[in-house]
């Protein structure tokens, strides 16, 4: 059951964590964070928007997970793509009999201190705020506003060729508005937490 558990959570199954030990090729230990972004579809509904009227922009929103590492030992000073890159070739790998990965999360052992709970939640605090600027960059705001600029113009000029009174622009400039609000501050989630503990193995 416990082998499920780990399994799934380094494959970033919403709601899970884990702690496990694998030999590698290299030598790290500390949490890995995956994060995940959404819109804010509550901020919407709040203001009177459909969730539909952002469909036309979600993919504007980069919607691929985030892994970040915060270490603990890091004696090699190992960058963040060095760490995910190992990260991804133990997922690869997977949980099975064959694999020299130990999960360390049973009730016989003894893990963390009481100062634990306090690192975890300082550990959770920073790799949320570098997610979210790594999110907020690869989204393409300018695209989605660009985007809701040809559709308003090209509103307003069916309106204009057809001398039509037209109210539903100014609704629609509205919608736009709360939209773009709705991509500009999305919400992110925490879909995984790992602790790992990464033994390399020298003599490949």
């Amino acid at each position: 059951m416990f082998d499920c558990i780990v399994d799934n959570a380094i494959n970033s199954c919403k709601g899970c964590s884990s702690a496990f030990a694998t030999v590698c090729r290299i030598n790290w230990i500390g949490l890995i964070f995956t994060w995940s972004i959404a819109p804010d579809t509550s901020y919407l509904l709040d203001n009177g928007v459909a969730i539909y009227a952002m469909s036309p922009y979600r993919n504007y929103l980069f919607s691929e997970q985030v892994v970040i590492p915060v270490s603990i030992n890091n004696t090699d000073e190992l960058d963040d793509e060095t760490i995910i890159r190992e990260y991804a070739a133990i997922i690869n790998r997977g949980f099975n009999a064959k694999s020299n990965l130990v999960h360390l999360g049973k009730r016989s052992h003894e893990a963390g201190g009481e100062n634990w709970e306090d690192y975890v939640l300082s550990a959770r605090k920073y790799s949320q705020e570098k997610a979210f600027e790594i999110l907020k960059k690869r989204s393409n705001i300018r695209g989605a506003r660009e985007e809701m600029e040809r559709t308003l113009s090209a509103r307003v000029a069916n309106s204009e060729f057809y001398g039509l009174n037209d109210e539903g622009i100014e609704q629609l400039k509205q919608t736009q508005k709360i939209v773009l609000d709705a991509i500009k501050h999305p919400k992110i989630h925490l879909e995984s937490v790992s602790f790992i503990m990464m033994i390399g193995e020298r003599n490949e």
